[in-house]
């Protein structure tokens, strides 16, 4: 008798922690809320806070301009990856005269990982785990007058998208800057290279002067690397090797392998 008593008990304890449990997982717990979005819907006005934990509606910072909202998420390394080409939209004069950019972050804001890529921590935005939208990051929406206007996870995509949007002269200008100041002098030359292609190998291993620098998409510790072909979009780039050449605001491109031999003596 007092064996199957204290197996009572014991069952009575077991059912006890379980509602306990059950419901601190209920009150206490987040609840991740799945929310799926398409091209032509509304943006939901769901609440976002900011790397300061400041709670506001996501529609108050939509602005009157075409608004890129990107979908990331801390764990996901090919989000991670994208911060690269988002400190190069953030940067664009002429992306920012027609396109406002939020990061919205399914998690907490990576602000260590911004500061390594330069973005400022104000543009970004966090669901804290209590929304999800869609079941895949990076996910990137434009939204005029708070519609869906598009919506991509592919990255070349993306590019393309922007640059609809933009005067492409003006893009250029813009991205000139970028590049000077990323080598610091306004009048230089970059030369396109691809892997496995004879001649931008010749050229590589050439020594040419030292206001020449290299542009690959490939990683290559002694060049820019177009990860996603920015620059190369926006120049129009269509074969290698390609030389720009850059004078303040004034370039010019040349694709002919001797001419580019020529003019690099």
């Amino acid at each position: 008798m007092k064996k199957v008593k204290l197996f009572l008990n014991v069952i009575v304890i077991l059912l006890l922690i379980l509602l306990v449990g059950y419901f601190i997982q209920d009150k206490f717990l987040i609840k991740t809320k799945q929310i799926y979005i398409e091209y032509g819907d509304e943006f939901p006005n769901i609440k976002i806070i900011d790397s300061k934990n400041i709670q506001y509606n996501i529609k108050d910072k939509l602005t009157g301009k075409v608004n890129l909202i990107c979908y990331v998420n801390k764990y996901c390394s090919s989000c991670m990856e994208e911060l690269s080409l988002i400190n190069k939209l953030l940067y664009t004069d002429a992306i920012n005269e027609k396109i406002s950019i939020i990061l919205l972050w399914k998690d907490e804001i990576p602000v260590s990982n911004l500061m390594k890529n330069n973005i400022d921590a104000k543009l970004n935005y966090s669901l804290n785990n209590k929304y999800e939208l869609g079941n895949s990051t990076p996910c990137f929406y434009f939204v005029e007058n708070e519609v869906i206007c598009f919506k991509t996870n592919e990255t070349n995509k993306l590019i393309n998208k922007i640059f609809s949007y933009i005067n492409i002269e003006k893009l250029q200008k813009s991205v000139l800057l970028i590049l000077q100041n990323e080598v610091g002098s306004k009048k230089n030359n970059f030369l396109f290279l691809t892997e496995n292609c004879e001649e931008c190998l010749k050229l590589k291993n050439k020594n040419f002067d030292k206001d020449l620098y290299l542009i690959t998409d490939y990683e290559d510790k002694d060049s820019i690397f177009d990860k996603y072909d920015f620059f190369k979009n926006v120049f129009n780039i269509h074969t290698y090797p390609t030389l720009l050449k850059i004078d303040n605001e004034k370039f010019q491109i040349l694709d002919d392998f001797d001419y580019i031999i020529s003019e690099l003596h």
